[in-house]
Formats: C-alpha cells, sequence, structure tokens
C-alpha cells in the first residue's frame, strides 16, 4: 500500500500578545534610543500604529498599514507591516489574509511613510 500523500493545512498565527508586543518595541527603541524618533522628534511607529505606506517604490499612492513587529537587523530597524485595505482602498475582510511586508522604515518620514494619509484626494 502507498503512503497517503500528506496534506498541508494553512495555519493562522496565534494574535500576537499586545503586552508582549508593547515590551518588545520598548526595549527596542530603548536599546538604539538614536532610532527611536523621526528627524521631525516624533516617535517611531509602535506596535499596532497605524501608518500609510506604498505598496511598492513604482506607486504613487499610500495605503493604511498596521505596524505589527519590529526588529533591529544590520544597523536599523525593520518593520513588519500588514496593509489594512485592498489597493482600491475597500477593506480586507476579516478573514481574509492581508498583504504583508518587511521593511525599515526612514527617520525622515516621507517619502518613505507618515502617520497622516498623504495621498492627494481626488
Amino acid at each position: 500500500e502507498e503512503p497517503q500523500p500528506r496534506v498541508s493545512r494553512r495555519r493562522l498565527a496565534r494574535p500576537a500578545n499586545r503586552e508582549q508586543m508593547n515590551e518588545k518595541f520598548r526595549a527596542c527603541y530603548s536599546s538604539h534610543p538614536d532610532h527611536a524618533h523621526t528627524a521631525c522628534g516624533k516617535p517611531m511607529p509602535r506596535f499596532n500604529d497605524m501608518i500609510y505606506t506604498k505598496w511598492d517604490a513604482d506607486n504613487v499612492a499610500y495605503y493604511p498599514a498596521r505596524v505589527i513587529d519590529i526588529e533591529w537587523v544590520s544597523g536599523r530597524f525593520e518593520y513588519d507591516i500588514a496593509f489594512t485595505t485592498q489597493d482600491d482602498y475597500s477593506p480586507v475582510p476579516p478573514d481574509a489574509q492581508k498583504h504583508a511586508d518587511v521593511r525599515p522604515l526612514s527617520l525622515t518620514m516621507m517619502p518613505d511613510w507618515s502617520y497622516d494619509d498623504p495621498t492627494p484626494s481626488s
């Protein structure tokens, strides 16, 4: 008898513990205070903060994204972000997988990212 083929099952990651993630962000910024604030003095994003950023460098529009993790990599922070809308700005349904990305966020903020939506209104 031949072995049954393995069936891959997609598992959802357990939601992050808010208290643990808040402590992780505090510890990261405490360890690297030169990277804890933007060039204009605003705090860099914390866990669960909403920011606006482009899908990629070729895109002119900014989309809302939630900051979900942080790591110190090669002399800078890299942030895990999850976009909360689709490319047509409609909300991502709660049961759908969100477009996520890992990227550095510039201390100068723009044109990289912002706390406010910089996309011109139509």
